[in-house]
């Protein structure tokens, strides 16, 4: 990344990268790299576009750079789930749709899996049902209720329907076959009750033929 045209600072880590792969996969960053350059930057950098990113996690840059230039093209890129969280974030947040696709799958196929507060305090900042269904169902599933960090981590809303879930689960583990128990018992009186009437009329009937 030595001969980069673009600085991205992002806290106090900056990153030297190529403008071009900014531009292909983010149409905000495509944008800003097409503003001209302004004057009062240090001489020494001065072939070099600085951007600044305020709010970004350092290791989502350094995850998300690692896509662009990895140690062995030849391999895909290994990352644990929080790894390919932190890339989701990036890509959700500068609309790199191809990016955020691709590492949300990674992110769903990762093992171990991202913890499902975790997991659903992402699916709120980028929007996603999908991802936050998951870690409602991975929620309700727990033996332990939510702790109240995590419970102020996801919000009162999301822990309202953890709650919710979590009752309607123990629910349908209590009692798994009352409604089918009901239906079998609809089922045999209504058979029970056409078996009973068909002796009655072969009686009747042997009774008129003698």
């Amino acid at each position: 990344m030595v001969d980069g045209d673009t600085l991205l600072h992002v806290n106090k880590a900056i990153f030297r990268v190529h403008s071009h792969f900014l531009g292909k996969h983010s149409a905000i960053l495509k944008d800003t790299l097409s503003l001209p350059k302004p004057h009062n930057v240090p001489s020494a950098s001065s072939d070099c576009r600085r951007i600044p990113l305020s709010g970004d996690s350092v290791v989502g840059w350094e995850c998300l750079l690692g896509l662009f230039y990895p140690d062995n093209p030849c391999q895909p890129v290994m990352y644990t789930a929080k790894q390919w969280a932190s890339i989701v974030l990036i890509a959700n947040k500068y609309v790199m749709e191809s990016i955020e696709a691709s590492a949300t799958l990674k992110l769903e196929q990762s093992r171990p899996s991202l913890d499902a507060v975790d997991l659903m305090v992402l699916a709120q900042r980028i929007d996603s049902r999908k991802l936050y269904q998951s870690a409602l169902q991975s929620l309700a599933g727990r033996e332990k209720l939510l702790s109240l960090v995590d419970a102020e981590k996801i919000g009162l809303k999301s822990f309202h329907e953890v709650i919710a879930a979590v009752l309607s689960r123990r629910a349908s583990i209590k009692n798994p076959y009352s409604s089918l128990a009901g239906q079998k018992r609809v089922g045999t009186w209504t058979y029970d009750q056409k078996e009973r009437s068909k002796p009655s009329v072969i009686s009747d009937s042997s009774e008129l033929s003698d």
